[in-house]
């Protein structure tokens, strides 16, 4: 399986074509950008990576920016098994920290890899996400900050002797691949006001099949709820 080498943090991050032109980094990931402006990703979930690339090593380090709260961050990591060099962002230390108040970018990692542990091996998982960005607040300039995450994870079973499908069949009819699925799981992460002293926002949205996995990595019982938290 392909991928893309590792960067170094003196590298300029990857970016993609302004007309939504999609680009394959991976077998298995695929990302493009939206008429917004957002980089959006196509990912068929598969067993996490043993090798991290480390793409977001192509961004400086936010201390160096003068943003001591905030780390660099990624869209889709090896935890899918198909890690990104595109939607690269700063983000502050708490969105990947598990608590009891909100869903950290942490705990919605872990959801995608244990659907696709406890999944029947007839069923393909897709991740599709949208994630968009903005500066880094009031009087910084520097690099672009997490403003929001949306996540969409799909199933699709295979029928009986139906061998698995490439993500690029797949990619290509979206609608069918739609029709042919269920969605079991969708949520997003938004940092509203200064991302170095944000008040975040989590929801997550499941399938009642999917409910005592939510429950056990959300910590609440709620079939849908969001959650507000300011970082003091």
């Amino acid at each position: 399986m392909s991928q893309e080498p590792s960067p170094t943090h003196t590298e300029t991050p990857r970016q993609l074509p302004l007309d939504g032109s999609p680009v394959w980094y991976h077998d298995n990931g695929v990302a493009w950008r939206t008429r917004e402006g957002a980089v959006a990703h196509m990912v068929q979930i598969g067993p996490p990576s043993p090798i991290r690339m480390g793409y977001e090593k192509s961004l400086p380090p936010a201390s160096d920016l003068g943003m001591p709260d905030m780390q660099r961050g990624h869209t889709i990591g090896a935890e899918v098994g198909a890690e990104s060099p595109y939607g690269l962002t700063y983000e502050h230390k708490s969105l990947n920290q598990s608590n009891s108040d909100t869903l950290s970018k942490r705990d919605v990692e872990t959801m995608w890899r244990r659907l696709y542990e406890q999944k029947p091996s007839n069923v393909d998982l897709y991740l599709v996400t949208e994630t968009s960005v903005k500066p880094s607040g009031p009087g910084h300039h520097n690099g672009a900050c997490l403003d929001t995450m949306h996540y969409e994870v799909w199933a699709r079973q295979r029928g009986s002797g139906e061998p698995p499908r490439t993500l690029k069949e797949i990619f290509q009819d979206q609608r069918q691949m739609k029709r042919q699925s269920r969605p079991v799981l969708s949520g997003s992460i938004q940092v509203n006001g200064d991302p170095q002293r944000p008040k975040i926002t989590s929801s997550v949205t499941s399938r009642s099949e999917q409910q005592s996995l939510v429950t056990e990595l959300a910590r609440r019982p709620e079939r849908k709820r969001s959650i507000r938290r300011k970082i003091s």
